[in-house]
């Protein structure tokens, strides 16, 4: 009878403390957006090679934002070109 009461106490323990880790997983789920569907590409390979290509997958979000990143990137190098054109010893 002693085990009986002690198993059942155990189980009892066991369910009250994992009530709270669920209402918590549920109260973080309803603040976190709904996923985003990824989006496939497939990568060209390295230039001189016609082997390697592979397939990323991202968030639309995360394409748009690599997308940025590039075009920043460029922006970047094309003004610094024009600066260093214009100030350099023969320019």
């Amino acid at each position: 009878m002693i085990k009986s009461f002690a198993l059942l106490a155990a189980a009892g323990l066991t369910l009250a403390m994992t009530q709270p880790a669920v209402a918590q997983d549920t109260a973080t789920s309803a603040e976190q957006p709904a996923k985003e569907k990824k989006v496939c590409k497939t990568q060209p390979p390295a230039v001189g090679s016609r082997l390697g290509a592979r397939r990323v997958c991202r968030t639309q979000a995360e394409w748009d934002e690599q997308q940025q990143n590039a075009r920043d990137t460029a922006n970047d190098m094309s003004q610094r070109g024009q600066l260093e054109g214009t100030s350099g010893p023969n320019g």
